[in-house]
């Protein structure tokens, strides 16, 4: 991985290790993969001892909340603002995953921003914002967040191999000294005694030949028969890759288990929802990193059920009611939906059962974007994503106050700055979309 380097495993290795209080956020909003990555490193994190906590700006959708591991502390700044800012105050290491800068967690910017903790990024947006961190895990060409965790996990494990490789290298150096130092003592000791007796011989008249230790007895102190012999080493539970991959750090003393169905399930939840099920933003990267959890044994098709099977029926009527309803396709290739707060209403929508449906225009072979509008509090809450050959990021960015990956990008429509009142929204964006595309 080009974004991993050995110095700075080294550092975050130490950070960790020396780390009372960490805590992980994520960005406004929590999807699947702000929830994989945080709640992955939270499992990681406790393995190690830690009293760790997961600090986010919002309450994640019900459809989402399989993901938040048991015994994990979660504080939600909308429900509990109190001990969400209390638990930042306390933090000693913070770690932002899934968000290119603080400014993404919305409320809870300003307490990040003054806490004197130490700061790590774990991203996968563009531009992320270095100066406001020690250490920058960040590039654009992986999945997800939790892809980046994943390698992150992968890379202190093996550095944690080599360090105690390294230690056990300078340990039998210095055990070979101790043992020559010993034998030193000895020859010197054998020779000071056949002195003697030659010293005593020649007094007597009876000269004797000086004898000469065995070459042995400058290498090996008696009962030693060599550094390799005198110990086994402490990597022995975790010959082979995929022994070692059964768990990182402390879990790699049995507890596959928990890899198995704890952090590995919670990182290849967070992939899988950011890329759609591997149908966007997919590297061979990624693919590796879904055989070997699966390997590991993840089970992938118990996820698939919790994650796209798992629906109320009012969701898939809103999903049918949209395509049939509110879908409009322009001449220029573009598609997009606008989801009221009338039409919320209607079908009882919850956070997070309008996910996916942006993505369904592009199944139509003229359309190359999709843009779904999603009425919220004072904006619209901006959807985008394309097919190859066209950037979702550049509209966003350009349109909509926002950013993201090349085909899979997002932003806000503001209600009273962008527009003049929430009817105007589909006359603004039809008129943006024909623009951007001539």
């Amino acid at each position: 991985m080009d974004f991993i380097h050995q110095e700075d495993i080294v550092t975050l290795k130490r950070w960790l290790a020396s780390a009372s209080y960490p805590i992980i956020v994520a960005h406004t909003h929590p999807d699947g993969d702000a929830l994989g990555a945080a709640s992955g490193l939270a499992l990681y994190l406790r393995g190690m001892g830690k009293d760790v906590a997961v600090i986010l700006p919002d309450t994640p959708p019900d459809n989402l909340r399989f993901i938040l591991p048991k015994g994990i502390p979660f504080f939600f700044h909308d429900e509990d603002p109190a001990g969400a800012e209390a638990r930042i105050a306390r933090a000693d290491l913070i770690i932002l995953a899934d968000a290119n800068a603080f400014t993404r967690t919305s409320t809870l910017e300003p307490f990040l921003k003054a806490s004197a903790a130490r700061k790590v990024l774990m991203d996968h947006h563009l531009n992320p914002d270095t100066q406001s961190f020690g250490l920058v895990f960040s590039t654009p060409d992986i999945s997800s967040a939790s892809e980046v965790v994943y390698w992150l996990l992968k890379a202190l494990t093996e550095n944690e191999i080599e360090i105690e490789k390294e230690t056990e290298k300078e340990t039998e150096k210095e055990t070979e000294k101790e043992t020559e130092k010993e034998t030193e003592k000895e020859t010197e000791k054998e020779t000071e005694k056949e002195t003697e007796k030659e010293t005593e011989g020649m007094c007597a008249g009876e000269p004797k030949a000086p004898v000469t230790p065995g070459a042995s007895a400058y290498f090996l102190a008696p009962g030693v028969t060599g550094p390799s012999a005198m110990r086994e080493g402490p990597l022995a539970m975790c010959k082979g890759s995929s022994e070692m991959w059964a768990g990182p750090s402390a879990m790699c003393k049995g507890s596959s288990e928990m890899w198995a169905k704890g952090i590995g399930a919670a990182l290849m939840t967070g992939m899988t929802t950011d890329t759609n099920n591997f149908a966007n933003s997919v590297f061979p990267s990624t693919f590796q990193m879904a055989s070997e959890l699966i390997a590991a044994g993840v089970d992938r098709d118990a996820l698939i059920g919790k994650i796209y099977q798992s629906y109320r029926e009012n969701r898939v009527r809103l999903m049918g009611y949209m395509q049939s309803e509110e879908l409009h396709i322009l001449d220029n290739g573009t598609a997009y939906m606008v989801l009221t707060r009338d039409i919320q209403e209607r079908f009882d929508m919850r956070d997070g059962e309008s996910e996916g449906l942006v993505n369904v225009p592009l199944t139509i072979e003229k359309v190359r974007l999709s843009v779904l509008l999603k009425e919220d509090d004072g904006h619209f809450r901006v959807s985008v994503r394309s097919k190859k050959g066209t950037s979702a990021q550049q509209l966003a960015q350009r349109f909509f106050h926002g950013g993201g990956h090349e085909n899979a990008a997002g932003g806000k429509m503001l209600i009273g700055e962008d527009i003049p009142s929430a009817d105007a929204a589909p006359a603004c964006l039809e008129q943006v979309l024909k623009d951007y595309l001539k």
